[in-house]
């Protein structure tokens, strides 16, 4: 999983450096952030996260995405995933599938699904269901995750999502809901951008919220809603691994 991960982290690298074709995107970003749980307790974390988007013939794109975080539960587990995505694209909406392996703690994951997008003028739609399953722990997971982001410039915008997460370890089963709130602001004239946002978790066990703060290094888009339409933008297999990760903590 290790050499996945880094592999996709080296063609980014590599494309920072040496130049993207004029139809690819990339962006490489650091996040920090915490999770805290009604019941007592809570965790920061910190992380990576990369993603390269290729346009081919026909208006198919592949695109590779990935995060590596380090949560701090009394001894700081690692978790992380790589992904790979092949679909369609057009100017008004986009269809894709996504399949990868994930390291949650100490389990070994495939997990795989499909995912699509809507692009309305300033408002970007993004949807995915994906499965995971893992026999380590005889765990089986579904989430299905609906977000829309509305960009009051080319450079600044809000988003809103929610999430659903269903897990089976073992023949018991568990559920978690999170509701977030999101933003991203691409400072004028530069590639970085900083984003942020605020989770509500309900899950089964125990109920609370995350909060996480990021800058990211986009090349090959001029703004956050061209990358939201038109670069590695693919958010199924990170919605995948992200709620899962809450289900195990919640």
């Amino acid at each position: 999983m290790k050499k996945i991960l880094l592999g996709a982290a080296a063609v980014v690298a590599a494309s920072a450096m040496t130049g993207v074709a004029a139809a690819d995107t990339a962006d490489v970003g650091v996040h920090i952030g915490n999770i805290e749980a009604d019941a007592g307790g809570d965790a920061d974390f910190w992380g990576l996260s990369g993603a390269y988007s290729h346009q081919m013939d026909g208006g198919l794109v592949l695109q590779l995405d990935g995060q590596h975080d380090s949560i701090d539960l009394g001894a700081d587990l690692g978790f992380s995933y790589g992904a790979v995505n092949l679909g369609m694209r057009n100017d008004s909406h986009a269809l894709y599938g996504f399949a990868g392996l994930a390291d949650w703690a100490a389990l070994s994951v495939i997990g795989g699904g499909v995912g699509g997008q809507l692009y309305l003028g300033n408002f970007t739609v993004n949807g995915s269901v994906g499965f995971a399953s893992s026999d380590d722990a005889d765990l089986d997971v579904t989430v299905v995750n609906v977000d829309g982001t509305y960009f009051f410039t080319d450079n600044f915008g809000l988003t809103g999502q929610a999430r659903f997460g269903d897990t089976e370890i073992g023949g018991a089963e568990s559920e978690v809901t999170t509701l977030g709130l999101g933003a991203a602001w691409r400072i004028t004239g530069s590639n970085f951008t900083l984003n942020g946002g605020y989770q509500s978790i309900d899950g089964d066990f125990d109920e609370g919220d995350a909060w996480r703060f990021g800058v990211t290094y986009n090349i090959g888009t001029g703004s956050e809603r061209e990358r939201s339409q038109s670069g590695a933008s693919f958010n199924g297999a990170r919605n995948l691994y992200e709620e899962t990760v809450n289900v195990l903590v919640f």
